[in-house]
């Protein structure tokens, strides 16, 4: 599970499910491989701003800020 939020510049611990969003991302380790499953987790105040983008090879996840479409 996740201790912590993923936007490495920020050090709100993980307390509740309600708080933020949980991101999930899926991946092979080989194309023979099962499909494994990387959590990560953005608190309230970063989720606003941020999302979170899993590398499709290693599943290791990436915190990018969302912009605005306007």
């Amino acid at each position: 599970m996740v201790a912590k939020c993923a936007n490495q510049s920020c050090s709100a611990g993980f307390h509740r499910l309600l708080e933020g969003k949980v991101f999930v991302g899926q991946f092979r380790s080989s194309p023979d491989a099962p499909r494994e499953r990387r959590y990560a987790w953005l608190c309230e105040t970063c989720s606003d701003q941020m999302t979170v983008v899993f590398d499709g090879e290693s599943g290791e996840p990436a915190v990018r800020r969302i912009v605005d479409a306007a």
